[in-house]
């Protein structure tokens, strides 16, 4: 009897130390197996489906060759209990990654950030045209009615009362995620856009023509379209704001271009500038009815801070900067002499 438990207590140890050493080569297998850096040259894009588990993930990185067999990344994720709680979305593996890299991305729910950039100056149509042909956004939102509220009551706090979003999304930089819709994005550039004039606005110089953030938007939006040049942008809000105060009409190109719409053909007409629109101000005094174009930050704060300048006029040289002048006989003769140049 004695010698059956001996029997008995021996085999068992024996199965134990068995299954120990299986469980801890087992252990090493899946652990080397996932440090190993996937043998790819450039990134790849993974997209895990709502309601995907870790083996469906890690079955289609086999068939993709990226990995040679699904069982190490299986085993881990169930320890690390990420199985049921994988965050759908795309996510990028690089190649200096390793199946553990991998699935602590998806672990932590580390997803690829795609980017947009509007740059200055890009009209409302040109910024759903460039919201359009992005990568990765969910193309099935129709813009052309879109409705922002926290817009609807800035134009409201600024007495307008008709519904133009032009000018009102900031150009920068933004990033979204695979399927996130273009109006999250606008939502975005349209709040930087608030926040940064308000904040000028209240940093703006206190003698100025125009008297809320929404007419310094407009002024900010023409600057931006007619400057290319950072340093003169001050000097050109100047000339602007001299003009509104002496009751002459601003003239500005952009204004009238922006006014024809589709009629514009890429050069400006006797008959383009003297079509009236409510942005002609060749024809009508004041401020247009809305910005022209997104400004951006340094067209933003020249309209709030203009130059100290005796300049009412100038005229664009044609490589970015401007001739200034002082009187119209001065400004005629740098048209002239320009003119001449180009003959």
């Amino acid at each position: 009897m004695l010698g059956s438990w001996r029997s008995f207590q021996s085999k068992a140890l024996s199965f134990l130390l068995f299954m120990f050493v299986g469980l801890l080569f087992s252990g090493f297998f899946v652990n080397q197996s996932l440090q190993h850096q996937f043998q790819i040259s450039e990134p790849i894009l993974l997209d895990i489906l709502p309601g995907e588990g870790a083996g469906g993930v890690a079955r289609r990185l086999v068939q993709k060759g990226l990995v040679s067999n699904p069982f190490p990344l299986i085993v881990r994720a169930r320890i690390l209990g990420i199985n049921e709680s994988i965050k759908a979305g795309t996510y990028e593996i690089a190649h200096s990654d390793t199946p553990e890299l991998l699935l602590n991305k998806i672990f932590t729910g580390a997803t690829k950030k795609f980017s947009i950039t509007f740059k200055e100056g890009l009209s409302f149509v040109d910024i759903v045209d460039e919201l359009s042909s992005a990568d990765r956004l969910n193309h099935n939102e129709n813009l052309s009615g879109i409705r922002i509220d926290f817009l609807d009551n800035f134009l409201h706090e600024n007495q307008i009362n008709f519904v133009n979003y032009e000018g009102l999304f900031f150009p920068d930089t933004y990033f979204y995620e695979s399927d996130d819709k273009p109006s999250s994005i606008l939502q975005m550039a349209a709040k930087r856009m608030i926040e940064i004039l308000r904040i000028c606005w209240q940093n703006r110089e206190l003698e100025l023509f125009y008297k809320s953030p929404y007419e310094a938007l407009i002024m900010a939006s023409i600057i931006e379209k007619e400057s290319a040049m950072a340093s003169e942008s001050h000097i050109i809000s100047g000339v602007f704001q001299r003009r509104l105060r002496l009751g002459m009409r601003l003239q500005a190109d952009p204004t009238v271009i922006y006014g024809l719409g589709q009629e514009f053909n890429g050069k400006l007409t006797y008959s383009g500038l003297k079509k009236d629109t409510p942005y002609n101000t060749y024809t009508r005094n004041g401020l247009p009815v809305t910005p022209i174009s997104s400004p951006g930050l340094v067209s933003i704060k020249a309209a709030l801070r203009p130059a100290k300048t005796n300049y009412l006029y100038f005229m664009a040289k044609g490589d970015g900067s401007h001739e200034f002048s002082t009187t119209l006989e001065e400004h005629n003769i740098a048209v002239d002499q320009y003119r001449e140049k180009k003959q």
